[in-house]
């Protein structure tokens, strides 16, 4: 077999082949053999038909196209194990479709064809050592304390109807309401009864809430806004409207205390300066790990920037952007309304949108991972084989699937150890200066995951995590 190798664009090599006639005449001759055996020609006994007459029985056509597709299968096989230098990605394509090699394919002649595979790409960093990067600092915002139990405490808090007084913030209001136009016509689906608000910021239109403030039970008001394009038909355009409501209802809402009792009913806590000083904690915790993903985003964004350009491959770019897409449908179903919608909104062209579409991200996540894993091999960085297998079991008791491979688990754990020691090697050896949050512009985000954990407070508080 004669091959001579070129390098493509885009990663990509290219092998022009030429098999000697004597292989596929072998498949041909060891096919047929082993088919004489076993197939029944009709009058004769098994092996003991004419050579002619088995061989119509067979189908010529048939025949020779197994024959083509084990010379094709074989050969390519063998350049893989032959070539494990190139550091193949997936499979092999042929330069020529099966069809037209089929065509001119003779059993027992020289065959010619091209096949070309995705290669791992090279990667040349310029620098990475001695790097400058700013930061921001984040600043915990202890607020966020009373912000939350305050949210809690409107969770719990009991309902009461109000008659002795005007409508007023925080209030829970009832009302009927219809939306007129400049022209003083009704607007199609912008009619409604028995419709409550929560009297809040954020809450429905802005106007409407501070203008249903001050009204009596059963009073209406007419409140000029501009409504919002699309809000209560699809395509409306922005425009001013005149907003007519009526009051029919109002309700105050009586908060628990913040007690020792109320922080049993939605922690494990058993006192509220315990849960104080946990949600203070907390988020003190968040703030630093916010500021060092700060300094990891800071980093990996300048090693980047001086890391030559890379041709991708389309094989790794379309498997990093299906695991994009697997990543976010994962997220998706993680609640029964999720996956209700996911059953109803996930199609094959759905999912293939959403692949083209992640690929800009899908490439930016191959290029920080070629640098992490292109750093760690430059600087002999390495997981301790103890530290992986302890994180995979970990991680597998965590997952609780036994169906999951724990060779995958292992190499997840892997590629975590190192891309945290890669990360504090880039901090130890780079300039790092911290700046006042807010001075530098937002920063990519970034999918380190073991520096980029954002803490969810509410929902800790809730499930009772200590």
């Amino acid at each position: 077999m004669k091959v001579t190798v070129e390098k493509l664009p885009a990663s990509q090599v290219s092998f022009d082949i030429e098999i000697e006639g004597e292989k596929s005449q072998a498949i041909y001759d060891r096919t047929v053999k082993q088919l004489s055996k076993s197939i029944n020609v009709p009058g004769f006994r098994k092996g003991k038909a004419p050579r002619e007459l088995m061989l119509r029985q067979i189908g010529k056509e048939k025949l020779k196209a197994n024959v083509l597709e084990e010379l094709l299968q074989t050969t390519l096989n063998d350049l893989a194990k032959e070539h494990t230098d190139i550091h193949a990605i997936g499979s092999f394509d042929l330069g020529t479709s099966f069809e037209d090699l089929f065509v001119t394919f003779v059993i027992g002649t020289p065959l010619e064809f091209k096949a070309i595979i995705d290669v791992h790409p090279a990667i040349k960093l310029t620098q990475y050592k001695d790097l400058s990067i700013k930061a921001e600092q984040v600043d915990p915002d202890l607020t966020e304390v009373d912000k939350t139990l305050h949210e809690y405490q409107v969770k719990k808090a009991t309902v009461v109807p109000v008659e002795d007084r005007a409508v007023d913030m925080e209030d829970l209001v009832t009302i009927d309401f219809k939306v007129l136009n400049t022209e003083g016509q009704e607007i199609e689906n912008a009619t409604e009864t028995g419709f409550q608000i929560s009297l809040e910021k954020g809450e429905f239109l802005e106007e409407v809430v501070d203008g249903l403030v001050g009204l009596s039970l059963g009073e209406s008001k007419e409140i000029a806004i501009d409504l919002p394009a699309d809000f209560f038909n699809e395509g409306q355009s922005e425009q001013p409207v005149t907003f007519i409501a009526t009051v029919t209802d109002i309700k105050v809402r009586e908060l628990p205390e913040l007690d020792d009792e109320f922080a049993k009913s939605i922690s494990a806590k058993e006192t509220i300066a315990e849960l104080r000083e946990y949600l203070e904690t907390r988020i003190i915790d968040d703030a630093k790990a916010n500021a060092e993903a700060n300094i990891n985003i800071a980093l990996i964004n300048s090693v980047l920037e001086n890391m030559a350009e890379l041709e991708l491959p389309s094989t790794m770019i379309i498997r990093e952007s299906e695991r994009v897409v697997q990543q976010q449908l994962e997220w998706l179903t993680q609640t029964p309304e999720g996956e209700k919608l996911a059953r109803q909104i996930v199609t094959k062209e759905f999912v293939q949108s959403l692949v083209n579409s992640n690929q800009p991200e899908a490439i930016t996540r191959i290029k920080k991972s070629l640098a992490i894993a292109e750093i760690a091999r430059l600087e002999d960085i390495t997981a301790p084989r103890a530290e992986v297998i302890d994180g995979a079991t970990k991680l597998g008791q965590a997952i609780n699937d036994k169906s999951v491979d724990p060779e995958l688990l292992k190499q997840i754990t892997e590629d975590e150890i190192i891309t945290t020691k890669v990360m504090e090697w880039l901090k130890a050896n780079s300039n790092i200066e911290i700046v006042p949050a807010g001075s530098l512009k937002p920063l990519e985000t970034e999918d380190l995951e073991a520096d980029e954990q954002v803490i969810e407070v509410e929902a800790e508080v809730v499930t009772g995590d200590n």
